[in-house]
């Protein structure tokens, strides 16, 4: 019964498992990793087998649970937001809002629709170049 294979854990990605396997056999627990070829291959299936098993043998399971208890609890759980990225100088700033979170459109819808009405895509001379605000959608040329 010692060397029976019992499931410690399970993950719905890869590298979470692989992380956890990683860590148990750092402090000598040997670790296996089920269900990885067919939730990579098909991810569709991840529910239908219970997801990527971590599986270790029955004797070292009340350690391997420890272990990755203690794991867990190093991790923080949140995250510190990394410094907002350099502005870019050469960003366009909507008018209305300030934002630089704006694009701008070289064919405007109404161009390219009725381009695609024509049969053979002959170019449309009143085509109007504007930039659009994903922040507060305002448009401008």
């Amino acid at each position: 019964m010692e060397n029976d294979i019992v499931t410690l854990s399970t993950y719905s990605n890869l590298s979470s498992a692989y992380m956890a396997k990683n860590f148990l056999e750092l402090n000598d627990i040997q670790s296996f990793i089920a269900d990885e070829n067919i939730t990579v291959a098909d991810p569709l299936y991840m529910n239908a087998v219970g997801g990527i098993r971590l599986t270790v043998f029955e004797k070292d399971v009340p350690k391997a649970l420890e272990l990755l208890k203690q794991q867990e609890e190093e991790i923080p759980e949140e995250i510190p937001q990394q410094e907002q990225k350099e502005k870019d100088p050469n960003a366009v700033l909507c008018p209305k809002c300030g934002s630089d979170d704006t694009r701008r459109e070289n064919v405007s819808p109404v161009a390219f629709g009725l381009s695609l009405l024509l049969l053979f895509g002959f170019p449309i001379p009143f085509i109007k170049r504007k930039y659009h605000c994903f922040h507060c959608q305002h448009e401008w040329k």
